[in-house]
């Protein structure tokens, strides 16, 4: 009997790999499931939501399609102090934030909360959202955004 990780390892076989039942798939098919972090793309955001300075987005995902079409967004976002994330709403998706970093103000759908690493925020479809780094020191969080 196979082992799970057998059955998840694909062995090469010329110009096509073969998965754990058997079947034959292109090269140009395999989706590789490891990214590596200098394959990341980075995005400066100024005034992001309305916000305060620049945010930085660091993605992990190159598209829906890697979510399977479920969401738009697997990032980590840099808060450096005085930089915020403006008030919005979420009327078609929800957003988790992961706090990684650092202590920030969370402004849950209208009341203040403060923040801090190890805390996870969920914004769901239909609520608002804010965050702000009014600190001295960095903020980092993982945030996912995923479709209603």
């Amino acid at each position: 009997m196979m082992s799970n990780a057998e059955k998840h390892r694909l062995m090469m076989r010329g110009d096509f790999i073969y998965g754990m039942i058997g079947s034959k798939i292109s090269m140009k098919e395999v989706f590789l499931m490891i990214r590596k972090p200098e394959e990341f793309t980075i995005d400066y955001k100024e005034h992001m939501r309305d916000g305060d300075g620049t945010v930085q987005l660091t993605h992990f995902i190159k598209g829906p399609e890697e979510l399977n079409g479920k969401g738009r967004l697997f990032s980590k976002i840099t808060l450096n102090p005085g930089c915020s994330i403006g008030y919005h709403l979420h009327d078609k998706d929800a957003e988790l934030f992961y706090i990684l970093k650092g202590t920030a103000e969370y402004n849950d759908n209208g009341e203040m909360r403060t923040v801090h690493a190890g805390d996870v925020t969920i914004c769901p479809t239909g609520t608002c959202h804010g965050i702000a780094n009014k600190t001295d020191e960095v903020v980092e969080l993982v945030a996912v955004i995923v479709y209603a």
